[in-house]
């Protein structure tokens, strides 16, 4: 069955609506034989397919957990008129469709699993329909049923909408905007305050490992582009060139410079140098690296160059691809055609790098291509060639991409295989510059390593990189059982859950070093997360952790999920690890610890765990907790 549909595509809105119909009908048919949760309704399934078609990618076998969020927590309390109590069964509901698609053959693979999916959707529950009933997260059409009068439970009748309408056009402009959302808008629709917007929040990448600047140098010796800019510099020498009138080199140098550089097949047949773009693209790479200069009409080698290590070297060429555009340097450098993309492409290389840097993986060409087809619709020359042609427009497109990976691979910064392309190991040193140019949000290695660990554990906290990553680089040069002591005085100077769950996160990047470190503070405030770090190094035997630390481990675990991310995180960890008929155990095992923190992790259990036992256990248990913990205390 056809699952991926484009909406710019002749004849795919029909297609997509008919595998919309035979996917909800067949969804009603597989639910008929399998016992469901109370309200599950294959209509919902409907719902979720058309917001893929309409918001969204259509593609209606590929899901993510992020799905489900934008789903639930953005669109449906904007867009769906209905009352929180109608649509309570609705996350059973997607995690029933999300089950059939798997069991059908029909889930792609690329993306979560069923079982994945169906946590996020349960763990969402609660905030979807918190959501659902705060006035704040609804659209104009919800805002104005509510302004009228008019309830979400069933269909407006058309007398009711006039009157609503009625009623809300006779409001003061001021209440108006606030009722729609806009009330920083003064009645002209200009911004009342007299402001410019904020500028939108910097994408963080995460910090990447680094290579070493030994391997960093031997890695320079195999670089294509930075080989040639070497060359040139040599061929060239103090002398130089003479350069003709139109400034460019001589028939005849052009030859021997292309032949020394091995660049331009066929050099025999030109009649002026102006025939050698690859040549003219390596030229105007090594003038704006400084490599090489024009003086009272030559072309000669700069002196300072040779003497620059060749790490120093790499660097400058890099940046001179980004100066000259990675795509137009396919051209040899000459003004591009923005009707050919090249521009386009010149300004989105650097997403392209962006791209590869977030996945941390090979990525195939062809996201690049559909990102590409995407940009050039917003340039009106481009975007004719796509309306008009978008065969030619696909083909251009995909020309383009080849141009750009094609100077970064000679510049070093990403390797391909086959239809897929990945970063170097080189780019994470090389390509930090260009990236924070742009606007990224990139930590530097210089930078994290003059961090202390207080500000390392607060760096991590804010941007959520991945803990064990960044240990391994940062504590280079510290040596590693120092470093391992930094960071456990940090954690005990501030023993807050979240500090101590990327603190020992960072100390398992650190290695091994850090198990005699984390063995002598476990009679710390930080000790009962150590007995499970202990336990994942296979340090300790973990039949002998106490049960108290096992509990308060789990604890302060659990309260960190939930700070670091959302309630929801927390309560999705329980469904994707733990049995649900095992919640109710695992919480009267939390209720019977001292710690102070267990109070706030019950109560968010009750307030967020989808199913309603659960939920009522652990209000009660956060009830007894508390009066337990007042009895004590008086």
């Amino acid at each position: 069955m056809r699952l991926r549909f484009d909406p710019e595509v002749d004849g795919d809105e029909r297609a997509a609506a008919r595998a919309r119909d035979e996917l909800v009908e067949r969804f009603r048919q597989w639910l008929e034989g399998r016992p469901a949760a109370p309200g599950v309704d294959a209509w919902d399934a409907q719902l979720l397919l058309e917001w893929k078609w309409s918001y969204v990618d259509g593609d209606y076998g590929w899901w993510v957990r992020g799905h489900i969020d934008e789903l639930l927590l953005e669109h449906l309390p904007r867009k769906l008129s209905a009352s929180p109590d109608e649509v309570e069964p609705l996350p059973e509901s997607l995690a029933a469709f999300f089950t059939f698609l798997e069991e059908e053959g029909l889930l792609d693979p690329r993306g979560d699993s069923a079982e994945a999916l169906g946590a996020r959707a349960r763990a969402q529950k609660r905030a979807f329909l918190d959501a659902m009933a705060d006035p704040a997260n609804f659209g104009m059409a919800k805002r104005l049923f509510t302004a009228g009068g008019i309830g979400l439970d069933e269909p407006p009748t058309q007398e009711a909408l006039d009157e609503a309408m009625a009623a809300f056009n006779a409001l003061p402009f001021e209440e108006r905007g606030r009722i729609l959302g806009l009330d920083g808008l003064d009645a002209a629709g200009g911004l009342g305050g007299g402001g410019p917007l904020p500028p939108p929040e910097a994408i963080a990448l995460p910090v990447r490992p680094l290579p070493t600047d030994e391997e960093l140098e031997r890695a320079a010796e195999d670089v294509a582009l930075l080989r040639r800019v070497d060359g040139l510099h040599h061929a060239l020498g103090e002398d130089g060139i003479k350069l003709t009138k139109a400034g460019n080199p001589t028939v005849a140098d052009g030859k021997r410079l292309a032949a020394v550089l091995g660049v331009d097949e066929g050099i025999d047949t030109i009649r002026s140098a102006a025939e050698l773009p690859e040549l003219f693209g390596v030229a105007q790479v090594a003038m704006r690296a400084g490599a090489v200069t024009h003086r009272n009409g030559r072309f000669v080698a700069v002196g300072r160059w040779a003497k620059q290590p060749p790490v120093d070297r790499w660097q400058r060429v890099v940046d001179a691809v980004f100066e000259v555009g990675p795509a137009t340097l396919c051209f040899g450098a000459v003004e591009p055609a923005p009707a050919h993309l090249a521009a386009v492409a010149d300004e989105g290389a650097v997403h392209f790098l962006a791209m590869l840097w977030l996945a941390g993986e090979p990525v195939p060409l062809e996201a690049f291509v559909e990102t590409l087809e995407v940009a050039s619709r917003m340039y009106p020359r481009s975007a004719r060639i796509m309306a008009l042609a978008p065969d030619v427009g696909r083909s251009v497109c995909e020309s383009r991409v080849e141009d750009v990976f094609g100077s970064l691979s000679s510049a070093g910064l990403v390797h391909r295989t086959g239809d897929e392309v990945s970063l170097t190991t080189a780019a994470a040193r090389l390509a930090v510059e260009v990236l924070e140019e742009e606007g990224f949000d990139l930590v530097g290695p210089d930078e994290l390593r003059a961090l202390d660990a207080t500000l390392l554990l607060d760096l991590l906290e804010e941007r959520g990189d991945e803990p064990g990553a960044v240990g391994a680089i940062w504590c280079v040069g510290r040596g590693a059982e120092a470093a391992a002591r930094e960071v456990v005085a940090a954690m005990l100077a501030d023993p807050a859950p979240t500090r101590m769950l990327v603190g020992y996160g960072v100390l398992g990047g650190i290695g091994d070093a850090a198990v005699e470190v984390v063995r002598g503070a476990l009679d710390t405030p930080i000790g009962p997360m150590g007995w499970l770090f202990l336990t994942d190094h296979d340090a300790v035997d973990p039949e002998t952790v106490p049960r108290e630390a096992v509990v308060r481990a789990g604890v302060h675990t659990m309260l960190a999920l939930s700070e670091l991310g959302s309630p929801a995180d927390l309560v999705e960890s329980l469904l994707g690890g733990i049995p649900i008929e095992d919640h109710a155990g695992l919480i009267d095992d939390m209720a019977t610890s001292d710690d102070p923190a267990v109070g706030d992790l019950l109560e968010t259990l009750g307030r967020h765990h989808p199913h309603k036992p659960v939920a009522k256990h652990a209000r009660k248990a956060a009830h007894r907790w508390r009066s337990r913990r007042g009895s004590v205390a008086r």
